[in-house]
Parts: structure tokens; sequence; C-alpha cells
């Protein structure tokens, strides 16, 4: 065994390190240079030499070299965990082991190192810095063993607080053995019904989705002899889905039995309410705030394009009728009219998009522009075994909008719809339902097809994005719609989950003539 004395430093660092090197000339290096980085430093050139030096001294942070003459440095590390339970350790390997190294990683070392050229040069900082999180995790540890000592009486204190404090056994169902009286407003359950031998397990309450996690968590947590933070679902008596935040470690005893887990469990569904429309609302401003930059570009690109595009289609046309035209060339010029024409149309829609011709706004039914905007695809549907179920409320007030504007949105909602259902299983079912909710009229389309991808989902109202082929769309169509629905006031979003359909909501706000007038 060799052993070099710590020098003064200005390191904070008082883990000792045992330097675990067959060679011994590198051995003495690598000693050498962590005692002038100011570490207690000792040294083993042999895997048996390790084992029985951390033996003596729990604790030590090991610097391991992977193979040594009699054992290997994985060897190493599982006869130790087994005879003393979590052993810190760094790994060095040679050029080309990552393989190794992720291995060894995967066991549980803090950090590992490649014995290159400069290694020696970089080794302290990497040894100061895993020294550090050790003895982070020491103070850690004797924190949490005064929190679980704390927690006992905390049981007590917490059973009339808001939420809901337990304790549970670490089995698959987390079987509770005491749970406070907040259970009840949490859960809608008496705590005689949750606790041990009752009838319902607090798994069961947890969302389906977020079981797995919620489990792999705490017991990483509880493993590791940590608390654990978690945030998750659960369903009460009424079936209401609510989000709760849990904070929870376990208890052990003296000799390092888990004993049981405690807890504290609180609902924070007002919260991520309140984060999900911040978060709703910041999109919908920077989605209006693109679409305002662009709808200024599509106005000029348009305004300078209708012009040429004119001439184009009054040349086709006029070359068109003289008589001694090839036939050839007579289709070449349809070709090119009705190419023009159709670059025309995208101007048009850009125009549109831009929004240059205000809405004109009167007093409009709108289960009435649903059922035109019906009329007006009622052949596609039928051709192509789309069934369309309407549920429009018959006592649904009128309001202040563009009865035209609003045909143009519903068509547009409708013809996406009906292309994305034939297009994946060439039929589908269209439902329609129109309600007042909070002061606003709401229409709800919701159809059977292949849904919106996840990725797509927050795109889908930016101009010019489609996943259509090309030729089939210019991805202006939503982007439209939404500025329509924009200027009214109102809201255009959608919800998706793929392979379950899509669902559009438009909402507008009830605005009578009185109001349109005062504004």
């Amino acid at each position: 065994m060799e052993s070099s004395s710590r020098t003064d430093s200005d390191t904070d660092v008082r883990e000792p390190v045992l330097v675990v090197e067959d060679d011994e000339g590198l051995c003495r290096l690598v000693t050498r240079s962590l005692a002038r980085a100011g570490f207690d430093a000792s040294a083993a050139t042999t895997g048996a030499g390790a084992v029985e030096e951390y033996r003596k001294n729990p604790g030590l942070l090991l610097l391991l070299d992977y193979r040594l003459p009699d054992m290997t440095a994985k060897q190493i590390v599982e006869q130790l965990i087994e005879e003393q339970g979590r052993v810190p350790f760094i790994v060095m390997t040679g050029q080309g082991d990552e393989r190794i190294a992720v291995e060894m990683m995967k066991l549980g070392a803090l950090d590992y190192i490649v014995k290159d050229a400069g290694f020696i040069e970089a080794l302290p900082q990497v040894v100061v810095r895993v020294a550090r999180q050790v003895s982070t995790e020491k103070r850690l540890g004797e924190a949490e063993a005064k929190l679980h000592e704390s927690q006992r009486s905390l049981v007590t204190l917490m059973s009339n607080l808001p939420g809901m404090a337990y304790r549970c056994r670490r089995d698959a169902q987390r079987t509770i053995i005491f749970v406070s009286e907040g259970c009840r407003e949490l859960t809608g359950y008496e705590p005689s019904e949750l606790q041990e031998n009752c009838r319902v397990s607090y798994m069961s309450l947890i969302h389906a989705d977020d079981r797995e996690s919620v489990s792999r968590e705490v017991d990483r947590a509880v493993e590791s002899r940590r608390p654990f933070l978690l945030t998750y679902r659960i369903s009460d008596t009424q079936g209401e889905e609510k989000w709760v935040w849990e904070k929870g470690a376990g208890v052990f005893s003296p000799e390092g039995e888990l004993l049981a887990i405690e807890g504290f469990i609180t609902d924070i569904s007002d919260r991520k309410k309140s984060e999900e429309e911040k978060q709703r609302m910041e999109q919908q401003l920077h989605l209006t705030g693109r679409l305002a930059a662009v709808g200024e570009l599509a106005a000029g690109v348009a305004h300078e394009l209708n012009n040429p595009l004119a001439a184009v289609q009054a040349f086709a046309q006029l070359l068109a009728t003289r008589p001694d035209l090839d036939e050839t060339v007579r289709e070449d010029l349809v070709t090119i009219h009705r190419e023009a024409q159709r670059a025309a149309r995208i101007t048009s829609n850009l125009l549109s998009f831009a929004r240059r011709h205000k809405p004109e706004r009167s007093l409009i039914c709108i289960n009435e522009a649903i059922e035109k905007s019906l009329e007006l695809h009622a052949y596609r549907m039928n051709v192509n075994n789309v069934e369309v179920v309407t549920e429009l409320a018959p006592d649904l007030p009128e309001t202040m909008a563009d009865f035209y504007q609003m045909e143009q949105v519903f068509v547009n909602i409708i013809t996406n719809a009906e292309q994305a259902m034939t297009g994946a299983h060439g039929r589908g079912q269209l439902r329609i339902s129109t309600a007042v909710s909070r002061n606003m009229i709401q229409v709800q389309f919701a159809d059977d097809g292949p849904g919106i991808p996840e990725e797509n989902l927050n795109r889908i109202f930016d101009p010019f994005f489609t996943t259509k082929d090309v030729g089939r769309g210019t991805g202006l169509g939503l982007s439209i719609c939404y500025g329509i629905i924009h200027e009214h006031g109102g809201r255009l979003y959608a919800k998706s989950v793929a392979g379950k359909g899509t669902k559009f909501f438009v909402e507008l706000p009830i605005i009578s003539e009185e109001q349109a007038e005062a504004e």
C-alpha cells in the first residue's frame, strides 16, 4: 500500500481517495497528482487489495482502473455493493473502451476518464467535482434522516391541513397504512375506504397513463434514499380528473430497513389550468404576430402579381382567337390561360389571408351559416360516404358577424375533415354541434379521421404550412380562417389524438346590434 499525505490547498473537498491501478509507475503518478490537488490519496495495485482497504475505510472515493491482474473494476464494485451498499467510484479506461465506460456508468459510476496523453492534468478537476458531489449527497442523507424523524410527528399535524398526508407500504398498490382527513376533499373517499384492508387502492385512483411513471419514480427515490416530487393526475369518486402534487420519502429503521413511505398530496388543478391558459395565450399572441407579418408580405406580393397575371390571361385569350393558329399552339395557349387563372386564385387567397377586405357584419344565425355550408358540400359528402350528424342548439342566440366569412370558415373546416377521413379510410363521420358557453357561441366539428400528430398540432394555423401533396393545398386555408375568427373577437383551436380523430372549435362572442353600435 502506498499513501501520500494531504498538502495545504485551497480546495474545500475532504473526501479520501483510493487509487486502484496495477501499473505502479502510473499509480504513483496519479496518487501524487491528487495529493498536490489537496486529497488524502492512497493506492492499491490489485482488486483484492482495493476490497480490503475499502472494508477498513467504508466511504472511500474509488478511482478504478478497469483491468487489474486479479479482478475487473466491475467485479470489485459488485462485491462491495453487495457488502456495503452504494459505493462512490470513478472508472479509468483506455482509449476505445467507451462500451466499458457506459457499462460502468449503468453500475453507478459517478464519472469516467480516458487514459490519454492529457488525462493526468484533467484528473484532479474530475475528482474534485465528483468528491464534492459525494460530500453533498452525504449531507443530504443526514438531512433526510432528520426529515424522516420529524415526519412522524408532522403526519398528525397535517391531518387537519388541506391536502392529504399519508403513510403507505412499498407494494404494487401502495397500500395505505394511514391517511389524513384531507383525503375526503381530494378524492371523495373516507379515510376508512382508502386505508389498509379497504376496497380502494390509491394506485387505482391514479390516471392509467401516469401509474407506471409514478411507480418508477417512487421506486428510484426510495432505493436511493432521497425524497421524491411528483405531478400527475387522479380521478375522484365523481370521475373528475384532478392534477395533484406529491412530495414523499421512504422511512427507514436505524438498521436501514425500509419501514414505509410517507408523504403529502395536494390538489394543483387550478394552477395547472392557469398555466395551460397562459401557454395558450402566449401561443396565440405569437401566432397572431406571425400572421400579421406574413399578411403584409402576402398583400404586397398579391398586389404586384395581379396586373401581370391579368395581362397573361388577356393575351392568351386574344391569341387563342386567331383563325390561323396551329391546333397544338391553341392547346398550349389554353393551358397558359388556365394556369394563369390558377395563379390568380392563389393571389386572391393571399389577399383573403391578408384580410384586405373588412368583414360586413350583420345580425346572423350561426346555425343557418352551418346549414348553408353543409348544403354547399352535400354532394361531396354523399359521394365520399361521409355521414354528417348535426346537434345544433335550437335556442342559439344571434350575433353580429359576416355571414359569408363564417361560411368560408365552416366550409374550410368541413373540407379538411372530409379529405382527412376519406384519405385515411374512404369514409367517415363528421359531428357538428353548437352551444352557448360563457357568453360565447361554440361550434364544434368532430371527425373520426386519422388525427393530427402532436408535432403538427401547434403549426396547423401557420401560413403556408400543409401536409397535403404538392398541388392539393397552399397551406393558407386555416390561416385565413384563424384571421377571420380573430377579427371577429373569437377563438379557433383544435384538439387531436393521433389515430383518434380531430376536433375543431370555433368560439364567437355574442354581440347584439346595440352593442355593436355602441362599440
